[in-house]
């Protein structure tokens, strides 16, 4: 923060926001019992930040306005704005920049705490286009709000069983989606290709998903407890030349002999 002392109280919001790629803090208070001319008093505080002019920049701001928003729907008085001197007396383009205030005894390491925990559970930085899509069509059920997000990985993760929670990088995957229940979803579970991204949820994985309706395959963000199995690379390439067997027959003349299907789904 431009070599500014930071108020200890202000430590931990400071470093979260910092956390994201794309934003910069300027300049806090954390308030103060006898307050200076340009100090905010006990109780009170402010931190300005700025975005960068980019995909990561734009992401960030999307989430953190999002995380507030719900923050403050839950009581908390917390308020986030836009703020800029006038641009024709400055430099045109770069003098925006963004406010959160806290009032009435707000606690900034609350918020900090809440703002760090969403966002290693949720927060998506920028990825390509087919992964973008991917994450749009993986929650699009949801209409969302983030309660209703928040109910729906709970009672996901209630039905995950260990042998789920072992699938990791390079496994083949059959998946019966709660989006597409008739049909039957060929996966594989790749990484994640942007090193900036932060860690996936616990039960979330992304895979490359084939099925007869999409058989050159696409980017899905997969919950564990959708996953009917693990099978061979051997019964993956079988189900490629069958063309997807979407069905539960088919499934089954496929993982036979499989031992990776036995000891999971069998």
């Amino acid at each position: 923060m431009n070599g500014q002392k930071i108020d200890a109280n202000m430590q931990r919001l400071v470093e979260v926001l910092n956390g994201f790629t794309g934003i910069g803090t300027l300049e806090s208070c954390g308030g103060h019992p006898a307050p200076r001319a340009y100090q905010w008093p006990e109780g009170e505080w402010y931190l300005q930040f700025e975005v960068d002019h980019s995909e990561h920049g734009w992401f960030a701001l999307e989430f953190i306005t999002w995380v507030v928003t719900d923050y403050v729907r839950s009581g908390h008085n917390i308020t986030l704005y836009p703020v800029a001197p006038p641009p024709y007396l400055n430099t045109p383009g770069a003098v925006l920049s963004f406010v959160l205030e806290g009032h009435g005894g707000e606690d900034p390491n609350d918020l900090a705490a809440w703002m760090d925990k969403t966002r290693r559970e949720y927060y998506i930085p920028p990825v390509d286009r087919a992964r973008s899509m991917a994450m749009k069509h993986s929650f699009e059920s949801f209409q969302e709000t983030p309660a209703t997000l928040r109910a729906a990985e709970i009672e996901a993760s209630k039905r995950v069983r260990p042998w789920q929670m072992q699938i990791t990088t390079g496994d083949y995957v059959v998946i019966q989606s709660e989006q597409t229940p008739d049909t039957l979803i060929y996966g594989e579970i790749v990484v994640d290709e942007d090193p900036d991204a932060p860690p996936l949820p616990r039960h979330r994985r992304w895979a490359r998903c084939y099925s007869c309706a999409c058989p050159d395959g696409e980017y899905k963000f997969i919950h564990v407890s959708e996953i009917l199995g693990v099978i061979t690379p051997i019964t993956f390439q079988r189900a490629r030349e069958q063309g997807w067997p979407p069905e539960k027959n088919g499934l089954l003349t496929l993982v036979a002999v499989d031992p990776r299907w036995q000891a999971t789904a069998g």
